[in-house]
């Protein structure tokens, strides 16, 4: 194996501005990203579709597939920080509650690669237009019956099966000139924002899609289980990602469990651009 560099917390030097008649951004999407090479272009092409005029910046933490080329190739600006090669929520979640202040837009989105919320532009104007600082969300969590690990033979956009997922009601939509602090928890569940905060009368829906198929979320709790496992992060609340039979008992018990919910294309068709 070739020589692992370890990255310090890096920032292209590219700010969004208007150039030759082109519309300056109106949002900026900050999207946590490790390993994310099968969803990114979905999650990124979808926010692209709701906001045109949008600056996207993809937050990797030591991926070591593709995620950082394919999101390059798609115009993301990349924002790279290390935690040794472990996972931690600690250095997530200071990322999510810091990196949305140095934006050049009023309003930004900060998400993980997996959180797709369904609402463009026009949406977020007129929100603004009610004196609207904080979006809120309704959250589903999406399941998909892949039977690949790269989840390559369905359309993400067009599950339509799910369960309401409360807990995951995150605020990620917000303006940061209004908003002086999100207050972030661990997994960003929880917020308690400060400064002029109103919310929006209306939840908008957020999908999860973490469950795309067995094979694909296999895939996906052995890589953070490892990660994990680096830093002796063996706590009770990830017992259930240590063996393939658990992992595969999770996901049949959540496809078990799983109800009609509009899907994405259908929310995304529901939410017209100007």
């Amino acid at each position: 194996m070739g020589q692992t560099r370890k990255r310090k917390q890096t920032r292209s030097r590219r700010r969004p501005k208007q150039r030759g008649g082109q519309q300056a951004p109106f949002i900026t999407i900050y999207l946590m990203c490790f390993n994310e090479e099968v969803l990114l272009p979905f999650t990124v092409n979808h926010y692209k579709k709701q906001f045109p005029s949008s600056h996207i910046v993809v937050c990797d933490n030591e991926s070591i597939d593709n995620s950082v080329q394919i999101a390059k190739s798609l115009g993301c600006e990349i924002y790279s920080f290390s935690t040794g090669g472990q996972f931690s929520e600690e250095a997530l979640t200071k990322v999510r509650n810091t990196i949305w202040k140095s934006a050049q837009t009023d309003w930004v989105l900060v998400a993980d690669m997996d959180e797709v919320l369904c609402i463009n532009e026009k949406q977020v104007r007129a929100e603004q237009a009610k004196g609207v600082t904080v979006i809120r969300s309704e959250a589903y969590d999406m399941i998909g019956e892949s039977k690949t690990a790269r989840a390559n033979n369905i359309d993400i956009s067009a599950i339509a099966k799910g369960t309401r997922l409360k807990s995951y009601d995150k605020l990620l939509c917000f303006n940061r000139t209004q908003v002086q602090e999100m207050n972030y928890s661990l997994g960003s569940h929880e917020s308690n924002p400060t400064g002029t905060v109103k919310m929006s009368e209306k939840p908008y829906r957020l999908y999860h899609f973490k469950y795309l198929g067995e094979q694909y979320y296999m895939g996906l709790a052995k890589g953070y289980t490892q990660r994990r496992a680096k830093a002796g992060q063996f706590q009770e609340l990830f017992i259930e990602d240590l063996t393939d039979e658990k992992i595969a008992a999770k996901y049949k018990e959540k496809l078990a469990n799983a109800a009609p919910v509009v899907p994405l294309k259908s929310c995304a068709e529901e939410t017209p651009q100007t």
